[in-house]
């Protein structure tokens, strides 16, 4: 793992160092900074084959596993950093970092990847047959928040990204497994706006929209209000590590460091 400043004060160039993971861990999967740019947390292995969550403090060497998470997958942050949510056993869980149980949110049979907003919604993947889903925070019954075009050939959508407002939110929309179009969307409203072609899954952070295309990390400014992008994308990170269907191993916090997992894997554009 390897982390960046995006936009580095009050030095003028990026400072990147390499993030290494602790020596019982033999595979760690796509890395999530939380939005306060303190901890990491990251999908991992460890040598007796138990897979789990690990959290380590970004100004420590250490990471910890973090307990009532084993058989997790892919977490990611609440709003505030203080817990993450999983998923594992057809379920979506809730933990505090600090310590203490996971709190069940709702069933989620097909669950894979999510984004938590600062309005107490959780977005989360369905399958690769149906649309990305929505649910309370504090706990209920997911039901839709896209809606799949099949009249455009879309088959699915996936890697939902909420911005700053908590409402509007970034997905993907599938029409083979090479297409994808990035849309803005709502919770409050079925109205979308296309924002083009996509590379790779698309995540908003201090201001820029970040992709990656031929494992170059790019990022481009975006007003996150009126939902448009401005100049050209412009490299920030390379060897930028991408696995099927534009699952890009990269994170941003809120106030632009990045994290990536560097190394192969296909260019996937």
């Amino acid at each position: 793992l390897a982390a960046a400043a995006l936009k580095p004060k009050p030095v003028s160039r990026p400072v990147i160092f390499e993030l290494t993971a602790p020596p019982q861990v033999r595979s760690v999967d796509l890395p999530r900074i939380s939005p306060d740019g303190r901890r990491l947390a990251f999908n991992a292995i460890d040598s007796l084959g138990v897979q789990s969550i690990w959290v380590r403090q970004m100004n420590s060497l250490d990471a910890q596993r973090l307990p009532g998470t084993e058989g997790a997958t892919r977490p990611f942050w609440s709003p505030d950093s203080r817990f993450l949510a999983f998923f594992t056993g057809g379920k979506l869980y809730k933990i505090d970092v600090a310590g203490g149980p996971p709190i069940a949110i709702c069933d989620a049979p097909r669950g894979a990847d999510g984004s938590w907003g600062t309005k107490g919604v959780i977005l989360f993947d369905g399958t690769s047959a149906d649309s990305v889903q929505k649910v309370a925070a504090s706990g209920g019954i997911a039901t839709g928040a896209t809606r799949i075009d099949r009249g455009r050939g879309e088959t699915y959508t996936a890697w939902p990204q909420f911005l700053p407002d908590g409402e509007h939110f970034l997905y993907l929309a599938y029409a083979g497994a090479d297409v994808r179009t990035l849309f803005v969307g709502s919770i409050n409203s079925p109205k979308i706006k296309s924002l083009g072609d996509a590379a790779s899954r698309v995540e908003y952070a201090a201001g820029y929209l970040l992709q990656v295309r031929n494992n170059v990390l790019l990022a481009q400014k975006f007003d996150a209000r009126a939902c448009k992008t401005a100049g050209d994308p412009f490299p920030v990170a390379q060897n930028v590590e991408v696995a099927g269907m534009g699952s890009a191993r990269f994170s941003a916090s809120s106030e632009g460091t990045l994290v990536y997992r560097s190394g192969g894997g296909s260019s996937d554009n």
